[in-house]
């Protein structure tokens, strides 16, 4: 693509090396400056050819973009086109590219390739150069052989060679090992610099040891030595954090004092040991200080003040910082959103803390693995805010979007938005809310399951029916029906056999619409050999047991001596992930004829009815009722709850 590119530049004669080292320096686009390399010895070949010194630029500004590999390569061809390797300072760009980049490993290769492939002997420089690559990222054991290996070479240390030991020593714990290196320097021809007792003093700081830290603070004058801002950062970072908070603004004062300006780490570190310290005040004078003194404060500089803020309930100034930190073109992070979300859920702001969400999803801020688990917490924090505060509508907005985006939503927050809409009556949206629960495997608890019978029971015109299933299929009580009766039969789901059976019980209506009760008898549903039932044996008695509260079956009774069908303990047991609405009925009959069953010994039982001769139908519309299948008192519930709102 390039080559293609590099035709349409024409050269009016051929250049000079100077001409396209200026040409390259110039052009800001990458793109455009390796088109400007290419077309120069493409237009002219014959009369232009590039040195070592264009190879090297352009080789450095591949790198600087992150183009590691095609830097390595012109290196490559610098050497396969000129007849010798490029000299020792081309690679050590590329090397500190790697090690900007995180590719330690890279960076080592490549030095390795400086010595095998390209015939050179590393001096110091190059050996400094991967050596701070490999302490930068952690590589500490392969630092250490590099270390042993410069040694026996002959490679004479420099300054920065020891900082880089005092450095890898100090990241492994190892301080008395730096301290006797350092103490060694001058006995190896290179005595300490600004450097080495900045290195020194933040891995004491980093270890504890303040006090040493101090001490070795105080000595740098007496060697000649002046405090950088990196001295006066370590020392006041590690002094806020043990909690030497005045001692801290006195080191402050005095650089200040001795003409080092504080840097952005600086101020960040005494914001952040201010608002641990609980003078969050002072830390907001010191960010306004900061800005007036051209210093621009970032996310983490943001981040402790609004931790600060938040954690001495001073909400107010922190919204007012948050603003201002968006206003001067910081974008916060989901930790940020996630402690101003979480403070307003603590002030009882629910509203305003989903309008935060909301702005946060917005922003284009996604979970990843070291955020997941905050997302999780915050999103479920405000839904259950919006349902304490009564804003039912706007939680489900919010649990649409969790769901939307993935985000788990957590047992409580699911009960408290399946009870809301259970005592609204919303069937519907109940429904579908338990659906989703089964889908994420959350088992609705005993106080779910009391709010779906609730809205289930709530409607007239249903109720007596549905209170004479539970009745019927539970106590098993007989009783006599009106002259005008009709029965059908229930359409019972066995699941454990896989198929419906219409031999599960009766229903039975009367003129008047109110249901009266049946007696009821056990037959077996188990087949003997040659495929014929056996003779059903009279297990009526057994039944009616079930409603002793002096016999006990594992079921509460009610002060009548029936099965308190709210307080049973099979409503523990999920009833699958499949259930819609106009399944609950029956599957809730599923669950109390199971559990039934299992009061019976060695035979598995359904309820069956002794099938009347149907009754002559009413001549009055307003007065007969029919007989109805479970299915259709389900699908009867489901549509009196939809054609409530417009009675």
């Amino acid at each position: 693509m390039v080559s293609s590119k590099a035709r349409a530049i024409k050269w009016t004669a051929p250049p000079a090396p100077s001409h396209v080292l200026q040409l390259i320096r110039s052009e800001r686009d990458i793109q455009k400056a390796l088109l400007i390399f290419e077309s120069a010895s493409n237009e002219y070949s014959s009369g232009y050819r590039h040195d070592h010194s264009t190879f090297a630029l352009m080789a450095t500004r591949l790198a600087a973009s992150g183009l590691h590999r095609p830097a390595e390569s012109l290196l490559s061809r610098a050497f396969s086109e000129l007849g010798d390797p490029p000299a020792e300072p081309s690679f050590l760009p590329l090397i500190r590219a790697y090690s900007r980049a995180h590719l330690p490993l890279e960076a080592l290769r490549l030095f390795r390739r400086m010595t095998s492939d390209f015939l050179l002997r590393p001096s110091h420089r190059s050996y400094n150069a991967v050596l701070a690559a490999l302490v930068a990222n952690n590589h500490l054991s392969l630092a250490k052989t590099l270390f042993n290996e410069m040694k026996v070479s002959g490679v004479p240390f420099t300054v920065s060679s020891f900082n880089i030991l005092i450095k890898a020593l100090c990241s492994s714990g190892v301080i008395e090992a730096a301290f006797r290196i350092f103490h060694r320097m001058p006995d190896r021809g290179c005595p300490p610099d600004a450097c080495t007792y900045s290195t020194l003093i933040d891995g004491l700081c980093q270890h504890g040891r303040v006090d040493d830290a101090c001490k070795l603070f105080d000595q740098m004058p007496q060697q000649g030595l002046s405090p950088t801002v990196i001295t006066f950062t370590s020392l006041m970072h590690g002094l806020c954090r043990s909690g030497q908070l005045e001692h801290a603004l006195k080191v402050f004062d005095e650089m200040s004092k001795k003409g080092v300006k504080p840097n952005v780490i600086t101020y960040s570190s005494l914001i952040d040991g201010l608002c641990k310290g609980g003078r969050a005040m002072e830390a907001m004078e010191l960010l306004e200080q900061m800005r007036k003194q051209g210093c621009l404060p970032n996310v983490v500089t943001y981040t402790a003040l609004i931790n600060g803020l938040c954690g001495e309930e001073k909400l107010r100034e922190a919204l007012e910082v948050f603003d201002k930190m968006r206003l001067h073109g910081r974008k916060p992070d989901a930790g940020l959103f996630g402690k101003i979300i979480k403070s307003l859920c603590v002030s009882n702001r629910y509203q305003e803390a989903a309008n935060y969400l909301d702005e946060m999803v917005l922003s284009g801020i996604v979970p990843n693995r070291l955020t997941w688990s905050l997302h999780v917490r915050i999103h479920n924090m405000v839904i259950r805010g919006l349902c304490s505060s009564g804003e039912i509508v706007r939680a489900f907005q919010v649990y649409l979007s969790s769901r939307n985006r993935g985000i788990s939503v957590e047992p409580e927050t699911y009960s408290l938005l399946l009870e809301f809409y259970c005592k609204k009556g919303d069937v519907h949206k109940a429904s579908s809310i338990v659906d989703e629960m089964m889908i994420d495997g959350c088992i609705p608890d005993y106080t779910s399951w009391c709010s779906i019978l609730d809205v289930l029971w709530a409607p007239r015109k249903v109720r007596e029916e549905a209170e004479l299933i539970w009745d019927k299929l539970v106590c098993g009580v007989g009783g006599h029906g009106a002259s005008e009766e009709r029965c059908d039969s229930l359409l019972f789901i066995d699941q454990r056999w896989g198929a419906r059976k219409h031999n599960a019980g009766a229903l039975v209506y009367t003129t008047s619409g109110r249901c009266t009760r049946k007696k009821f008898q056990v037959q077996s549903t188990r087949t003997q050999a040659g495929g014929k039932p056996p003779a059903p044996p009279d297990k009526h008695d057994k039944l009616e047991c079930m409603g002793d509260p002096n016999v006990d079956h594992g079921f509460d009774y009610d002060d009548q001596g029936r099965v308190d069908v709210l307080h049973s303990p099979f409503f523990d047991v999920a009833f699958g992930n499949d259930t819609t609405a106009d399944e609950y009925v029956e599957r809730i009959l599923y669950q109390l004829t199971l559990a039934i069953e299992d009061q019976l010994p060695a035979s598995r039982w359904c309820l069956v009815s002794r099938r009347p001769s149907p009754p002559t139908p009413a001549t009055s519309p307003a007065t007969s009722t029919r007989g109805i299948p479970l299915l259709l008192v389900a699908s009867l519930l489901v549509a009196s709850l939809l054609l409530r709102p417009f009675a």
